[in-house]
């Protein structure tokens, strides 16, 4: 068997400049090596969640995906991939059916790149609680540079 070819994606917020990317990609690398996953690209945007215009990353990312070049994405948190329920759910639809999984690394819950969590019904959350929650624990971890896992 093959390793997979995973993609990281990692998004900062343009409201707080002390953010850095590498809070959420440290933790993904090592996670996709413990797992004998093959990161191909990494891709990181700096836009707010519902600009979606300015997520040049992310489109790159969903054309790769389209292109059969990798084999699934790992994300730091559902929020920082989707802007919404309804664009997980269509993204998510979309990945399925280009066979391409995802995973969050914080949220258990949202994998789909295991037989298990392909075939399993997903208990999406409600987007007030994940956008609440997010608020109260955002992705940066600290001014360190230490994610805390």
């Amino acid at each position: 068997m093959s390793a997979m070819r995973l993609a990281l994606y990692a998004r900062v917020s343009t409201r707080d400049k002390d953010q850095n990317p590498e809070t959420q990609l440290l933790p993904l690398r090592e996670y996709a090596q413990n797992r004998e996953g093959i990161v191909v690209h990494e891709y990181v945007d700096q836009a707010s969640a519902t600009d979606l215009n300015h997520r040049v990353a992310w489109h790159r990312l969903m054309d790769d995906a389209r292109l059969h070049k990798i084999d699934g994405i790992l994300v730091w948190r559902m929020d920082r991939a989707f802007r919404s329920v309804y664009h997980a759910a269509q993204t998510l639809e979309q990945l399925k059916y280009w066979g391409v999984g995802l995973k969050s690394y914080q949220e258990a819950w949202l994998d789909t790149t295991s037989p298990m969590g392909d075939t399993s019904p997903s208990p999406m959350p409600n987007w007030k609680e994940i956008s609440s929650e997010s608020a109260s624990r955002p992705a940066w971890t600290g001014r360190n540079g230490k994610a805390k896992l």
